[in-house]
């Protein structure tokens, strides 16, 4: 299990500086409600999982893009202090990503990005990166750069034989070609809900969700998929055609959820960079998820190797027997 990463993972990254105000509930429409404090830090989601790839302690080979503003300056410093190459680093005259996120009492959010430089890559700037793609033990990247960009990185990972990992996450539909060179997709149950046409929501307790799910699988059985329930745990469905397995989740009281998904992926990767089995990568990854639900924040949460190491080590989830997703009918 602790097998050293070698290898970086190279991550199709994004910059958003992120503001957030803490209420004690989200407001309705037009409404207006007092926030309790505010926060505001570098982020994004490729940003979030690259900085959590290098806190685990795997090398990180980042793709960027940046504006010319206040915000880019603070992202570059974050990167020097953590340790992350800018050699694929990019600026772009104009504003960065920006964010706002609006957390409540019970650690749900809502959030809306301006995206700004980071869809300003292209096929073009992924393409001078193909040295380290080709040498990368996995590609990774997420929804809030283009889809040309995306296609380009796992173009060249699979053609180079490097795993990818996809969370499309903000969502939108993600193009057949992607899709195609996709290895892993990673969701929540919202993502997983608007991918599968459900409505709503992927809900554990109707079985035609299920059913579709496993449809899907069935039709794309070379995709493994990873669906994060917050406290209800984490679907698995490895390559295949076997069962969806639900894993129970670490039982913490959470503050904020804001991050949580980019915490398991960063795990995730990690995990799979060092050539960890299942069972161990969804524990890394559940863990990783669980402490920053703990935590206000994403950057200034995400954990060192050896603090999760030992909180993991404490048992602090019921050791209940994996539970199995029906197949539906």
């Amino acid at each position: 299990m602790q097998a050293i990463a070698t290898r970086p993972v190279f991550a199709v990254g994004s910059f958003v500086m992120a503001c957030c105000w803490f209420t004690r509930r989200l407001p309705g429409a037009g409404e207006h409600v007092h926030a309790e404090r505010f926060l505001m830090e570098p982020g994004g989601k490729g940003l979030n999982v690259a900085v959590g790839l290098a806190r685990l302690g795997t090398p990180v080979s980042l793709l960027l893009g940046l504006g010319t503003d206040a915000a880019a300056a603070q992202a570059l410093t974050l990167l020097e202090q953590e340790g992350i190459g800018r050699a694929h680093v990019h600026a772009f005259e104009g504003p960065s990503g920006h964010g706002v996120g609006l957390i409540d009492d019970a650690g749900e959010n809502a959030i809306a990005i301006h995206p700004g430089a980071n869809h300003r890559l292209g096929a073009e700037h992924a393409q001078a990166a193909a040295a380290e793609i080709g040498a990368a033990a996995l590609v990774c990247g997420q929804f809030e750069v283009s889809d040309a960009v995306l296609i380009e990185a796992f173009r060249l990972a699979r053609s180079a034989g490097v795993p990818t990992v996809l969370n499309p996450s903000p969502w939108r539909p993600v193009e057949p070609g992607l899709l195609a060179l996709t290895d892993t997709l990673v969701v929540n149950e919202h993502e997983a809900g608007a991918w599968l046409g459900l409505g709503g929501a992927l809900d554990l307790e109707r079985t035609d969700h299920l059913r579709a799910l496993n449809d899907w699988r069935r039709a794309h059985p070379g995709t493994r998929v990873l669906v994060t329930l917050g406290g209800a745990g984490c679907l698995h469905g490895a390559p295949g055609d076997g069962e969806v397995v639900l894993r129970a989740a670490f039982t913490v009281t959470a503050q904020d959820s804001t991050g949580c998904g980019d915490a398991f992926t960063a795990a995730w990767c990690d995990a799979q960079a060092r050539g960890w089995g299942d069972d161990a990568a969804l524990d890394w990854a559940q863990a990783a998820g669980a402490w920053l639900a703990q935590r206000a924040g994403v950057l200034t949460a995400l954990p060192q190797r050896a603090e999760l190491s030992r909180w993991l080590d404490q048992g602090l989830r019921p050791r209940r027997a994996a539970t199995r997703g029906g197949r539906g009918s």
